[in-house]
């Protein structure tokens, strides 16, 4: 473990580490409601790491343009608290002569960032969108007013989304209106690029959706840690790499989230009462001091299903057949959605296939 002395912040940003505390343990902090933690392995990822999580796995701007302009495709705005369509993205010093000239050479606009959440459902017959209420969803506050009625997973999410500094986010069971066809399809055999597309995708693998997210709450947040004290200036920690819990997660053994997880370039997971952060790059946790500059390999990523996609471009057969190996050992609740819930991980190698 790092000397105390190390833990002076509830924060991975770059000007805080000290270079002899990388790959030690430490701590798990008490409180990480204030989200300091999570918003700097993010920070990192965007800013400092800029490898293999920024390739979209050769998405087409054009696609995500097409099904965003859809009127059956919408986020919430978690500061209006409504549905509402993924606005383009102002370019605050051009003026707007600019941004037609921009969007005619790029064929298609840029969007504002988005979260997605990944969760399961469970049992309960949760409150979701629907052609009755889809009208009030899509008023300011409309949302807000039912609030209540969702469960856990999803009020956490909208709350996280606020506190890392995102106003989108995404969720199937509010954003799709569960009572249309048109709509359930547009969405469901799109998720390449919803969760492709997302600039991180909150993955609520605490139990289903009326867990929660375990570690956003103080009296549920795990600060179990086996560590002994040997010797003066030397103290040993024992820690669990996170695919040790996640493999255990009735999150990991549904259907729907195995493509959610695999399709997305950066996963926040939440499971056994921590938070870890796990892009194509790398792996972060509570309680390990990380790779600086997330250039190398990391525990953490040991049989991380989103590391397969690393080799997408010279072994996409490889890749996808281990994706469907993978699938059919999920469980789903609706044998219907056996080909839409694979769909987001057969359309990703289609232009390695040349198709």
């Amino acid at each position: 473990m790092a000397p105390e002395s190390f833990s002076t912040t509830a924060s991975d940003a770059d000007r805080v580490w000290k270079k002899s505390s990388l790959f030690l343990g430490r701590k798990v902090p008490e409180y990480v409601e204030d989200q300091a933690l999570v918003k700097s392995w993010l920070d990192l990822c965007q800013k400092i790491y800029r490898g293999p999580c920024w390739n979209q796995n050769n998405l087409s701007p054009q696609d995500f343009h097409d099904m965003v302009s859809h009127s059956y495709f919408g986020v919430i705005d978690v500061l209006n608290m409504q549905l509402t369509q993924l606005p383009t993205k102002p370019n605050p010093n051009d003026d707007s002569h600019w941004r037609r000239h921009h969007e005619q050479a790029s064929c298609s606009p840029v969007y504002e960032q988005y979260v997605a959440l990944s969760y399961v459902w469970g049992v309960d017959i949760a409150y979701a969108t629907t052609t009755e209420n889809v009208m009030l969803h899509r008023t300011h506050g409309g949302l807000g007013n039912v609030i209540q009625k969702f469960p856990g997973a999803i009020k956490d999410a909208i709350e996280l989304v606020r506190r890392l500094g995102f106003k989108y986010l995404w969720i199937d069971r509010l954003c799709i209106v569960q009572d249309s066809a048109r709509s359930w399809k547009l969405n469901a055999y799109n998720m390449d690029l919803i969760y492709g597309n997302a600039v991180l995708t909150v993955c609520a693998a605490d139990g289903d959706a009326s867990a929660g997210l375990r570690a956003m709450k103080p009296e549920n947040h795990n600060l179990k840690q086996p560590w002994r004290k040997v010797m003066r200036g030397l103290d040993l920690m024992v820690t669990r790499p996170p695919e040790i819990h996640i493999r255990r997660s009735n999150w990991n053994e549904r259907a729907w989230t195995f493509q959610e997880r695999l399709l997305s370039r950066r996963c926040l997971i939440f499971t056994n009462g921590r938070a870890y952060f796990q892009c194509r790059s790398t792996g972060m946790s509570e309680e390990i001091y990380a790779d600086r500059k997330g250039a190398g390999w990391s525990l953490d990523l040991v049989h991380a299903p989103m590391q397969m996609f690393h080799q997408i471009d010279t072994c996409a057969v490889w890749v996808y057949m281990r994706s469907v190996e993978l699938y059919t050992e999920r469980k789903l609740t609706q044998p219907k959605d056996i080909l839409a819930a694979f769909s987001g991980v057969s359309n990703v190698p289609k232009s390695s296939f040349h198709l």
